[in-house]
């Protein structure tokens, strides 16, 4: 028998140890899994669609629980999971945090921007009115404009609907009124997407509030406005963030860029 292996056969052995070791470091690579909790905005926009192109560049496997944005904050605090997925400015979740856990753990947050997305505003089909200014959108959340008369539209009250609590209502009035509650006497908070845009078809006087892609995919028409009204999508963690949680949000801010519009 011969002294030792044939260098055809070694060469064979070296490859598959090679491929083998490749298949383990790819595994390794993808070893990574995040739970993330929170909006279901941030989930139906960003990690529905695109959740296996986001894994795939970050290496780091994911497992979403979309609740609200509140819900995932006071997960993070309280340690169930170590990311949030918020559809609002952080600045508006803390006063409901503050009566949930202690001033030191919350101002351990780190609100992380991955995408942009626009907010909405839809009145009733039948309404003449189209466009309005962000100007009067102001007037409206203040209480000051309170009748779509005011707007050359039907003589009914302006009825805000929006989601209560919700990420594009918090958005909205942190962009519109500097954070501050809607004053109008005729808001409609609800408790979905799905049902504000149910009350814009059904109520003559509705002024819905919604997520823009949400609006395109029930086919209604937004009114158009002089500036657009933005919804940040971010990523909250507790301290600086990890190797893995940045290599998370690189991917994700990397799909945003390429996919969103």
């Amino acid at each position: 028998m011969p002294c030792c292996t044939p260098w055809s056969v070694r060469t064979a052995l070296l490859a598959v140890a090679i491929a083998l070791g490749t298949m383990q470091t790819d595994r390794l690579a993808l070893a990574d899994t995040v739970i993330i909790q929170g909006s279901t905005t941030f989930n139906t926009r960003l990690l529905v669609p695109y959740g296996t192109d986001i894994e795939r560049l970050s290496g780091v496997t994911l497992d979403v629980i979309p609740t609200k944005s509140a819900y995932g904050l006071m997960a993070l605090l309280e340690g169930r999971v170590p990311l949030a997925m918020i559809s609002g400015p952080l600045e508006q979740e803390l006063p409901h945090l503050r009566t949930r856990a202690a001033a030191e753990t919350i101002a351990q947050l780190r609100a992380f921007e991955v995408a942009r997305t626009g907010v909405a505003f839809v009145a009733h089909p039948d309404n003449p009115v189209r466009s309005v200014t962000i100007a009067q959108l102001v007037a409206v959340f203040e209480g000051r404009l309170t009748s779509w008369r005011q707007l050359d539209g039907p003589d009914l009250p302006i009825r805000p609907v929006f989601v209560r609590d919700g990420g594009v209502i918090n958005s909205a009035q942190a962009h519109l009124v500097g954070g501050k509650p809607i004053l109008s006497l005729h808001a409609l908070p609800v408790e979905t997407p799905r049902h504000v845009l149910q009350v814009v078809i059904q109520e003559p006087g509705a002024l819905a509030i919604a997520q823009s892609a949400l609006v395109s995919q029930k086919s209604l028409v937004p009114l158009a406005t002089d500036a657009p009204v933005e919804q940040v999508l971010s990523v909250v963690g507790r301290g600086d963030p990890t190797a893995v949680t940045i290599r998370l949000i690189d991917a994700m801010r990397r799909i945003a860029t390429e996919r969103l519009r």
